[in-house]
């Protein structure tokens, strides 16, 4: 028996089997790590590829990284030509663009090809750039279906940092800011991730109640990542003291679960909630759907680091032969499934 609202998610290739192997957009982005081209590469071999486009973000250049991040970055453009992608397919992007440069790309694809369904893969997006293009893009359509992808990588790097120089504390572009009311009751939503990119002082700064802060904790999950997400933890406790409950944990890449316990920790929808998405890219959608759905309730904030370690992951996950795609349907022939 299935409770509450059916939302499929799955292997993109058994998820797109049962869609009845649609035509598909993409939007998605080439990116260092071998998993950014994945979904790309599923699509163009299963001939389900009508338009592509692909953003080559550019972080700032920081000499920590020298200069390996332009030469994968390279490395990972010249495999998608090699493979079929077109260079026309490809947007030159920079890490500090705005809004508008944001919403040029997704409407873009909005107004591409010859189809109306469309896929954004998030494996290798930036939170300030998928937040903003699953909003624009769930806004201005509506009869058509939306799938988001996220490709889980084979390994992450553990020997450096995977972010560095984080930026202030501030809203992700096309969310609301921080309530101008005073009120700290409203509730802060951390998704645990690796690194809390300096969360601990914004916490530290006693913008939000002890009690009113949850955190959504990964399990289960490899025991180095478990390490490290319990390392985040610490990190918190250190600067603002103990917490007086246990971290909810849920499944990294359950996103309709994760967004049923969103809504039951803000009494579906009324109360008003800060959510910060530093753990997996799947917790992080959950996050922005919810916002989506309730934007005067909900805000986004993170601190965007400027440059991302060119080793941030590596390879692709396998599961039983298969390269480990998750695939969710948000929309599926003109139904949103999460409201």
């Amino acid at each position: 028996m299935i409770r509450g609202e059916f939302r499929p998610w799955g292997n993109i290739k058994w998820l797109n089997k049962h869609l009845k192997g649609k035509q598909w957009k993409l939007i998605g982005s080439i990116a260092t790590g071998d998993r950014s081209i994945a979904t790309w590469r599923y699509l163009h071999e299963s001939k389900n590829c009508d338009t592509v486009i692909m953003l080559k973000i550019e972080d700032i250049k920081m000499a920590y990284w020298g200069d390996e991040p332009f030469c994968r970055l390279c490395e990972r453009e010249n495999q998608y030509l090699k493979e079929g992608g077109l260079q026309k397919s490809i947007r030159k992007c920079d890490i500090r663009d705005n809004l508008v440069q944001i919403h040029t790309y997704a409407e873009q694809m909005v107004n591409s090809g010859s189809t109306d369904n469309i896929i954004i893969d998030i494996s290798t997006l930036p939170k300030r750039y998928f937040f903003p293009i699953v909003k624009y893009i769930l806004k201005c359509t509506n009869n058509n279906s939306i799938l988001v992808t996220y490709t889980v990588p084979e390994m992450y790097d553990h020997r450096k940092p995977l972010a560095i120089d984080p930026g202030p504390w501030r809203a992700l572009p096309g969310f609301r800011e921080l309530f101008q009311d005073g009120n700290k009751n409203r509730s802060l939503i951390v998704g645990l991730g690796y690194e809390p990119l300096g969360l601990p002082q914004i916490l530290r700064d006693g913008e939000f109640n002890r009690d009113r802060v949850h955190l959504l904790f990964p399990f289960p999950a490899h025991p180095s990542g478990y390490l490290r997400n319990w390392e985040f933890v610490r990190n918190l406790d250190s600067e603002v003291a103990p917490y007086y409950h246990e971290p909810i944990r849920v499944n990294g890449y359950d996103v309709s679960t994760i967004y049923d316990i969103l809504m039951k920790q803000t009494n579906n929808g009324e109360d008003s909630v800060v959510f910060a998405p530093y753990g997996t890219k799947p917790m992080s959608l959950a996050m922005c759907l919810y916002s989506c759905m309730y934007p005067d309730k909900a805000s986004v904030y993170y601190t965007q680091p400027k440059s991302y370690n060119p080793l941030y992951s590596s390879g692709v996950k396998t599961v039983k032969g298969e390269p480990a795609i998750y695939a969710y349907c948000i929309r599926n022939q003109g139904i949103d499934l999460y409201h």
